[in-house]
């Protein structure tokens, strides 16, 4: 069995001293790896990272945290980004954070519908954020449900039953 790790954010800051050293410990026991973004700068340093690394894949996405900084050029750039690179394989981290409030909820509910619809014109896979946000998560994937809807939910924290409905969905969980 081949293992891959689904939310790895290597571009961090705390990572420009050992990089190499950290994937490459990485790379001895798992097969690839997916490091995710969280806005548009790390959407860029996420996409220099897997032009450098064979082994590394990138999502691009705008984090709950950071969409009261989000805007439709933003959106544009992340879709471009998405179709230039083949190493770009999930829209994320993308969805729904009730515990900090860094953006209201009407503001992270709207990016959250958005980058679910770029996902849906690429095709590609969802990595979801949803902290203490159970609810309006699984009604909004409920409401963009379709055939080629899928993703992983990081970090999940909710209840069984809640994961469940999830699964139902089509998705992974991550804990």
């Amino acid at each position: 069995m081949e293992l891959f790790d689904t939310h790895a954010h290597v571009y961090d800051k705390r990572f420009d001293n050992d990089r190499e050293q950290v994937l490459s410990d990485v790379f001895a026991h798992l097969k690839y790896v997916v490091c995710p973004s969280e806005n548009l700068e790390t959407s860029r340093k996420t996409t220099d990272l897997v032009n450098r690394y064979p082994r590394l894949y990138g999502a691009v996405g705008i984090h709950p945290h950071e969409t009261c900084h989000a805007t439709e050029d933003s959106l544009q750039e992340l879709e471009s980004v998405a179709r230039e690179n083949h190493k770009i394989v999930a829209i994320g981290e993308i969805g729904l954070d009730y515990h900090y409030f860094y953006s209201d909820k009407e503001m992270q509910q709207k990016w959250f519908h958005r980058q679910i619809e770029l996902a849906g014109k690429l095709d590609l896979p969802i990595i979801i954020h949803d902290r203490d946000a159970h609810g309006d998560t699984l009604r909004i994937l409920r409401e963009h449900k379709r055939d080629s809807l899928r993703g992983i939910l990081h970090c999940y924290s909710g209840s069984l039953e809640m994961a469940k409905e999830f699964i139902r969905l089509g998705f992974y969980i991550s804990f």
